[in-house]
């Protein structure tokens, strides 16, 4: 049906670039494994400007209706020379210059903005936290529609914490750009749920933002099993969800959806058992510890005495930094950057 209506499009010589949210509802629909098949354009090509304002929103409204996205603002992206007016619910985001290749090629008539662009136009109207939280995501190994069940070794990013700061490095006097450098100093790589991102958003952020300034950590990072153990176990690695791998210590976040039930619970315990044997501390968090606060807290003074971190604030009024922080990450973790009608 997609590849259908593109052949449309071409055929009537529009064309447009999705930007914006709707870029990112795209991109949660398909995938990062969809994405990053996709070629990186400087600019689409053989096409000739959209005719109107109206023609690029009643063609992206098709096309977004098309691949299974409810009616909702639309986001273009348009050069100077194709400057429009927006039109009912469409909003067009004007560069002067598209970088080169900060497009990906979705089919004939149709791009959007790369995962790299896409950070920097949020940036422009996201506040710090959220756009840390979309940068969480972006770098991140969410499971997308129709991949739930990909082992985390297969997994793709959008994007990489450093293929953005690359991305950032190389412009100039672009609005956004500052909250965009800021906000991806704090993004890890590899987070696999919105509910792993607030646990390290919450721990790693430093005092001034709210967070307990925890030492840094990866996420979703491989470990290797021993070989005498591997038979043993039946594996040759873990993933560990927040990890201090020259501490040996994790933090693993135990969601009702993947730790429920006799069978999942049996092999939780087996799991945190090897990786006693191999010398990792495990300390465990539900989601019902996350929206706890004092909870949350406990959770995170025994965290940081295994590391030999002292949760000490030294900013003015830190209680309160921390309450909006929590506010910010927990009040809807299914609906940052919503895409509704």
């Amino acid at each position: 049906m997609r590849q259908h209506f593109c052949r449309l499009i071409w055929y009537y010589a529009f064309m447009f670039i999705l930007g914006n949210i709707s870029a990112l509802a795209y991109m949660r629909l398909v995938g990062a494994e969809e994405i990053a098949s996709l070629r990186r354009v400087a600019r689409p090509q053989s096409l000739g400007p959209l005719e109107t304002s109206k023609a690029a929103s009643l063609a992206a409204s098709s096309f977004l209706q098309a691949v299974g996205l409810p009616p909702c603002e639309i986001h273009l992206i348009s050069t100077c020379a194709q400057r429009r007016r927006d039109h009912s619910d469409t909003v067009f985001h004007t560069f002067s210059e598209i970088p080169r290749n900060a497009l990906l090629q979705v089919d004939d008539g149709v791009c959007i903005a790369s995962p790299e662009l896409l950070f920097l136009q949020l940036a422009r109207t996201a506040d710090l936290i959220d756009l840390i939280q979309i940068g969480f995501e972006l770098c991140g190994i969410y499971p997308h529609p129709g991949q739930v069940f990909t082992s985390f070794g297969e997994r793709k990013s959008f994007m990489t914490k450093q293929s953005c700061e690359r991305y950032l490095a190389h412009q100039n006097d672009i609005p956004g750009l500052r909250r965009a450098r800021a906000a991806i100093k704090h993004v890890i790589d590899r987070s696999a749920s919105p509910m792993e991102t607030a646990s390290a958003i919450m721990l790693g952020l430093p005092y001034r933002l709210g967070g307990l300034g925890f030492p840094k950590f990866t996420m979703n990072e491989k470990i290797a099993v021993p070989l005498k153990m591997q038979h043993e176990l039946g594996r040759s690695e873990f993933y560990g969800d927040l990890a201090w791998i020259d501490q040996r210590v994790i933090l693993e976040y135990e969601s009702n959806m993947y730790h429920s039930g006799a069978q999942r619970i049996a092999s939780d315990s087996s799991r945190r058992n090897a990786l006693s044997r191999m010398d990792y501390r495990v300390v465990t968090l539900t989601g019902n510890q996350i929206y706890d606060a004092q909870e949350f807290l406990r959770t995170a003074k025994t965290l940081a005495s295994l590391l030999g971190h002292r949760i000490q604030p030294r900013v003015d009024a830190f209680e309160m930094r921390h309450h909006s922080l929590r506010h910010a990450v927990l009040k809807d973790q299914a609906s940052t950057f919503r895409i509704s009608a």
